[in-house]
């Protein structure tokens, strides 16, 4: 008889408040990563921005296979079938680490290439192919700390995540001010200093959640680290599962490099206030992306041990939670928008042209709090293939808005971001349909 599932709104935050938590520590590194560039310049902030998103695009390919893994992680925990977790992590690995190899290869021998082609701006396509020769030697460990994270979610033992972010953290702060400015008996490398810090955060985590693992995981239940002879059945049922996530998460962040792509088209300025704005709204998400992972994780534990009738009351309860949150942060700041853009910049021109788009990322927030728990409760139940399918429509539209609104209108950088506020709202309609006119009770994972 398997265990009944608590959705109480008490449980939902225990689940989600150390994935939160995690998450605000992972973006305090992208925060002060922009604080300490804009400090150096505008070409900084730029390469910050595109060299981010650039690297980002390759380890979201890792993101999209670690929410399979937890989508499977979780439907096996549902079910009670422990001795399987340990195989699916095993075989999760595997995969990591060839495909990390594959794209490591290809960061090495053709991304120059790929760089000179997509920046129109010498100096920063310099820059930006600098900071990568640092930044790529990290994607290795970010594979590994991906599947260790898809575990704990998966599993519903999500507070060592606050651990190993908060340690990411205070590594990538201290080595982003030694590296960068040349303190604390450091060598002064610049830009390439932040890139350089953001890999010594990652191997930090690597190395701290085996430790961890070894010691406080029962390794009896979960048969974590037994590392079996590969089963190609398990391989391809994980790669079958996470496939469409993979390609969905990878036309989501590479529509928004494309996006700052464009905007570097338009101008130099136009890039550094989309760059403060994105630091900003990427802190902003943070409530929004953890009750999201919380409610793939218990979706799929529900889905699991067969108790459908409770899916959709979970996902309104985590969607209400979400809303409330968002709406708390936007009272918190939406009357000194110029304080919240000051730390980031001390121009005030550049605060100025940055806080209408402030305004326009607000609308977009509050349509994002309710969507995208939504959206990734149709993950949660195993149709990943479908949610590829709703991506690619919203995702079609987004970036043909912001063509049409950025380089063929020439409309001012405030109107280019409010398609965000259109992607949003048609993410959500189209995922509640889903829950309303699916048969996804049906869906099996193997």
């Amino acid at each position: 008889m398997l265990n009944t599932f608590d959705i109480s709104y008490k449980n939902i935050r225990k689940i989600a408040l150390p994935i939160i938590l995690g998450l605000v520590a992972q973006n305090i590194i992208n925060v002060v990563d922009t604080i300490f560039l804009a400090h150096v310049g505008e070409i900084a902030l730029g390469v910050g921005a595109l060299g981010g998103l650039y690297y980002f695009v390759f380890i979201i390919f890792g993101f999209g296979f670690g929410t399979g893994v937890q989508i499977m992680i979780g439907r096996r925990n549902g079910e009670e079938n422990y001795s399987e977790i340990g195989k699916i992590f095993s075989h999760s690995i595997y995969i990591m680490l060839i495909m990390g190899l594959l794209l490591f290869s290809l960061l090495i021998f053709l991304s120059d290439n790929i760089l000179d082609t997509i920046i129109n701006n010498e100096t920063l396509g310099s820059e930006t192919k600098h900071f990568m020769a640092y930044r790529r030697w990290g994607i290795l460990f970010a594979y590994v700390n991906i599947v260790f994270r898809a575990f704990f979610v998966g599993v519903l033992r999500t507070r060592i995540l606050i651990y190993s972010t908060l340690l990411m953290t205070i590594i990538n702060i201290i080595f982003d001010y030694g590296l960068i400015f040349g303190a604390l008996g450091m060598p002064e490398i610049g830009i390439a200093g932040a890139a350089l810090a953001s890999v010594f955060a990652e191997i930090s985590a690597t190395v701290f959640l085996m430790i961890w693992s070894v010691l406080k995981i029962d390794n009896r239940k979960y048969a974590l680290f037994k590392f079996v002879k590969p089963n190609f059945e398990l391989a391809k049922s994980l790669v079958r599962l996470s496939g469409p996530v993979m390609i969905q998460n990878f036309v989501s962040f590479g529509a928004w490099f494309i996006f700052f792509l464009i905007i570097e088209k338009i101008g130099a300025h136009e890039l550094a206030v989309s760059n403060i704005i994105r630091s900003i709204y990427m802190v902003l998400m943070i409530p929004v992306w953890g009750l999201s992972s919380a409610a793939s994780s218990m979706v799929s534990n529900l889905m699991g041990s067969g108790e459908y009738e409770k899916i959709i009351p979970v996902i309104k309860k985590i969607a209400f939670l979400s809303l409330s949150i968002t709406l708390l942060i936007v009272l918190g700041y939406i009357f000194i928008p110029e304080k919240v853009i000051g730390l980031y910049t001390p121009d005030t021109g550049l605060i100025e042209a940055t806080i209408p788009v402030l305004h326009i990322i607000t609308f977009a927030l509050i349509l994002l709090s309710v969507s995208s728990i939504i959206f990734n409760g149709i993950s949660g139940t195993g149709k990943t293939m479908l949610a590829l399918l709703i991506e690619v429509v919203t995702i079609s539209i987004y970036i043909f808005g912001v063509y049409y609104m950025g380089l063929v209108l020439n409309l001012p950088i405030r109107w280019v971001w409010s398609v965000e506020v259109i992607y949003f709202f048609i993410l959500g309609i189209l995922s509640a349909l889903y829950f309303y006119k699916y048969n996804w009770r049906s869906v099996k994972i193997k």
